[in-house]
């Protein structure tokens, strides 16, 4: 199996806050797979003092218009409460 070449492209974050909801992350994942994408790497932790979720997925080759899509289907979603997107490289500069 080989995997892509993350150094040169920028990478989509996402970062979503939703009710903690035991629906909420399904939901999410299943919006990336309906466009036949998996995301690169996520982190998400519940806040049980503000019964919140906090998610962040990372997905490469991903253009503007792809973010601002699947953001938009994000926010849709009754137990989405923000989402916030955002670009990051992995592209190292030489000195």
């Amino acid at each position: 199996m080989s995997f892509p070449d993350r150094t040169n492209r920028p990478t989509a974050v996402f970062s979503i806050q939703a009710a903690a909801d035991p629906g909420a992350l399904p939901r999410v994942f299943d919006l990336f797979a309906k466009h036949g994408l998996v995301p690169s790497r996520w982190v998400g932790s519940l806040h049980e003092n503000d019964a919140r979720v906090h998610v962040t997925l990372e997905c490469d080759g991903l253009t503007d218009a792809d973010v601002r899509r699947l953001a938009n289907g994000l926010r849709q979603m009754l137990c989405i409460e923000a989402v916030v997107t955002n670009w990051r490289s992995l592209a190292m500069q030489s000195a």
